[in-house]
C-alpha cells in the first residue's frame, strides 16, 4: 500500500530530534521522559554534541505501536 504522507525519514541512517519529533506526536519532554523510562528507542551518541536516532529503530518501535504490541 502506498502511504501518500511523506515521511520525514530517509530510507536508512540517522535523524535528529527535530524529525523524529515529526513522526511521533510527543512533546520533547514526553520525549525524552519515555526514552530514560526505556519506553522509547535511546539515541545514538555520533559526537561529543551530537546525538540521533538510528531510522530502522525507529520504524521498528513504530511497527509495534501499529500492530498493538505497545500501548
Amino acid at each position: 500500500m502506498h502511504n501518500q504522507y511523506p515521511t520525514p525519514f530517509p530510507s536508512e541512517g540517522f535523524v535528529r530530534l527535530h524529525q523524529v519529533l515529526q513522526m511521533f506526536p510527543f512533546s520533547r519532554t514526553t520525549l525524552w521522559r519515555k526514552v530514560k523510562a526505556g519506553q522509547f528507542p535511546e539515541p545514538h551518541k555520533l559526537g561529543p554534541r551530537t546525538s540521533a536516532w538510528d531510522v530502522n529503530e525507529l520504524r521498528a518501535y513504530k511497527e509495534k505501536i501499529t500492530s498493538g504490541e505497545l500501548t
